[in-house]
Parts: structure tokens; sequence; C-alpha cells
């Protein structure tokens, strides 16, 4: 969660899901990813969502990756459904947008990742993850 963007041109999302096809839990993962409160962690989501994730029509959580799958995204949805994790977000793109050193198009994606969490994401459903994933060490 400090380095950002990743080796090789990879989304934090191409890691998600190949922990996900695993059948690892994503939910320490990800709540590290909330709680690293890096830059970098920060413009990891920001890319999640201006440019990775989408919201159904029926709210359901796809990611543009064709290696995703169904249980990868219900972990994710589920995620991003608590508040607590979007309050904190929001705050973290809040503070960057006000006060960081961002560039000219880090500071428009900043601003779309921001309206999609706080307005995009209402409509998001969010059952519980389908399947019990094993979980890490």
């Amino acid at each position: 969660m400090r380095r950002y963007p990743l080796p090789d041109g990879n989304a934090l999302t191409d890691l998600l899901i190949m922990f996900g096809l695993a059948h690892f839990d994503l939910m320490p993962l990800l709540q590290a990813w909330v709680n690293a409160g890096t830059e970098a962690s920060m413009m990891h989501f920001v890319d999640l969502l201006a440019y990775e994730l989408r919201i159904m029509s029926n709210g359901n959580v796809r990611l543009d990756n064709p290696f995703s799958d169904a249980v990868v995204e219900s972990q994710l949805a589920f995620w991003l459904s608590n508040p607590v994790v979007r309050a904190t977000w929001a705050v973290q793109l809040e503070d960057a947008i006000l006060h960081g050193q961002l560039s000219d198009e880090q500071a428009t994606e900043t601003s779309l990742a921001y309206e999609v969490l706080t307005i995009g994401l209402d409509g998001l459903v969010a059952p519980p993850p389908l399947s019990t994933p094993i979980g890490l060490p």
C-alpha cells in the first residue's frame, strides 16, 4: 500500500482477484487497504472507483477484469457497503482534494472517485459474500 503505481502497470485489484480466486478471505486485505492511510493506498482506491469498478443497473458490482468472478466481486461489494469503510475513504479523498499535492489529472480522478463513493455507490447491492473463503494465517 506504499507504492503507486505498481510495477508493470498492474492494478491493486489484480492482486485482490488473485487472492480471491485462491479462496482467501479478502476482508483482512481490504481492511488493511483502508487503514493504510497513505497517498499510494488512496490512489489505488481512486483507480478502483474511477476505472475498474462498475455498478450494474441491478446494483451488483462488476470489475473490469476478465479474471474476476462473482465471489471476488461479492466480497468487494460487501466491503464497499460498510458505512465506516466509506466514511474513512471519504475523509481521505476529501483531504487529498483540499490539501494534497495532486497533479491536475490526479485531482480530477480523485474528485471523480469521491463522487462515485458518495453518490454512485448508493444503489449498491451487497449481501454477505457468496462463499466462506479460507482465512489468512
